[in-house]
């Protein structure tokens, strides 16, 4: 049996940064979902997830300001 576990990992008001896990029996898949305004971008690798980590500096640097 296929199981899907999303987790959202970043959201704003007009993007969404999204981990998929696929779980089948013994193993295990996981990609990245980016919904954003020009579209949806599917990355399975860790490129994508970065964009976390840059959104995140963001914050912190408009705090330093």
């Amino acid at each position: 049996m296929n199981t899907l576990l999303t987790t959202t990992i970043y959201q704003t008001e007009d993007s969404q940064l999204n981990q998929h896990f696929m779980v089948n029996e013994d193993t295990v898949e996981h990609y990245f979902e980016a919904i954003t305004p020009s579209g949806i971008f599917i990355d399975d690798n860790f490129l994508i997830g970065n964009i976390y980590m840059l959104k995140a500096t963001e914050g912190l640097l408009d705090c330093i300001k």
